[in-house]
């Protein structure tokens, strides 16, 4: 019997086995990173592919093709300490922002290229997430994802208009999921129909290719949404807005005309971030009794870092100067390095109607409108006002008034 003639080629080990094996359903990871003196083009796909030629590969690693790109942050950050919230990840190819989900697909050789940017995060803005409950850096860019999804009016992410989307009544409803109103967060089975105590009804139609969901009470007035340029600043600007109005609720609260109860900040852009949808594990009917973020008197409304400016309005100031009197002690210009909660808000709005130049203030006015009357009949008396004229990341100004309202109560 013939021995078996040995192999030409040398058996692999194990490891490098494995290694060869890996390596045919493998992607190539590369993550190049840009230069800090490099030109930053995030609005525009042209200036990002010419910087991919001057930019420094860092990572080169296989990774399996439905890798997440929370975990490609994770490596990058192992690898090179920067934070993921101050990473701006494209596809080299296109210049497309890669945010969240599945990496996309490689090339015909394997390959995913990334360009990498490092944009540190202004204290300011970052403490502002945490106020307006974005301080989930995962969140955020899922967040900047669904920002990215174009959605025409009265149609949903996969074009169907609202008209044709089912409502999945046929299913096992012991198997069906609740889903949640894109723009309302009404949040309900589909197929069942919710009537409030004005007789406004509420029925929920998702798609079954997209599952993107609206309720009958928003249908009529949806218009769709726009993918913005720049999904980091649009994040910022959305953070802005829902800062303002939690500053303007500071401006009020515990004041004239807030009787009891704790209100709701409420974001109804349709890209609201998770603390603002409700309760979603509650399945009963609701319309917004739920829905948002419970404003309390240690809430803070204004963030950490921000500067605040209190000031007299027009009319304060020109009795004040008419009377001879100083009202640059009751203004107010700071710094706040902690912030301010409502609590903080109160005492800074009494600055005027604590001070020595507020009875001034009232005798002035009431004087001049001494024919005004109450609902019962009585002189009408003067009381402060407070307005909110300006709330950004850097800033928030507020305004110190004082006025008379014939027929009040």
């Amino acid at each position: 019997m013939e021995k078996p003639q040995p192999s030409e080629e040398p058996a692999l080990s194990s490891k490098a086995a494995k290694a060869a094996v890996e390596s045919d359903w493998l992607i190539n990871l590369e993550v190049s990173l840009i230069r800090d003196d490099e030109p930053n083009d995030e609005e525009g796909t042209q200036g990002t592919r010419s910087t991919s030629q001057n930019a420094r590969k860092i990572i080169r690693v296989l990774q399996p093709p439905d890798v997440q790109v929370a975990a490609v942050r994770k490596i990058i950050m192992d690898a090179t300490k920067i934070p993921e919230k101050e990473q701006r990840l494209w596809l080299a190819s296109t210049g497309e922002p890669v945010l969240h989900g599945a990496v996309s697909p490689p090339n015909a050789e394997g390959v995913v290229s990334l360009l990498l940017r490092r944009v540190p995060l202004d204290p300011r803005l970052e403490a502002l997430y945490r106020m307006v409950c974005m301080d989930s850096v995962d969140e955020r860019h899922e967040l900047m994802a669904l920002m990215m999804k174009h959605r025409r009016a009265g149609e949903c992410f996969c074009g169907g208009d609202h008209s044709s989307m089912s409502q999945l009544s046929d299913k096992d409803g012991d198997d069906l999921e609740s889903f949640c109103c894109a723009i309302c967060h009404f949040r309900k089975r589909p197929g069942s129909v919710t009537t409030n105590s004005d007789g406004v009804v509420q029925e929920l139609m998702v798609c079954r290719e997209c599952e993107f969901a609206v309720c009958t009470f928003c249908l009529p007035g949806d218009e769709g949404w726009t993918p913005p340029a720049d999904p980091y600043g649009r994040l910022a600007d959305e953070a802005v807005a829902l800062g303002a109005k939690m500053a303007n609720v500071g401006g009020w609260f515990g004041g004239r005309g807030h009787m009891c109860g704790l209100p709701r900040v409420q974001c109804r852009t349709g890209i609201a971030p998770r603390a603002y949808r409700g309760n979603l594990e509650n399945e009963e009917p609701r319309f917004g009794s739920d829905v948002g973020v419970a404003m309390c008197p240690d809430k803070q409304v204004l963030h950490d870092g921000i500067r605040l400016r209190v000031l007299l309005d027009e009319k304060v100031r020109d009795i004040l100067v008419d009377q001879g009197q100083d009202y640059a002690s009751v203004e107010i210009d700071k710094v706040l390095p902690k912030g301010a909660t409502i609590g903080d808000m109160i005492s800074y709005r009494d600055a005027l109607k604590k001070s020595t130049l507020w009875p001034i203030v009232v005798e002035v006015l009431e004087n001049q409108f001494s024919h005004y009357r109450t609902r019962d009949g009585d002189p009408a008396r003067a009381y402060q006002t407070t307005k909110k004229l300006s709330f950004g990341v850097e800033e928030a100004v507020f305004e110190l008034g004082a006025r008379v309202d014939d027929g009040d109560y």
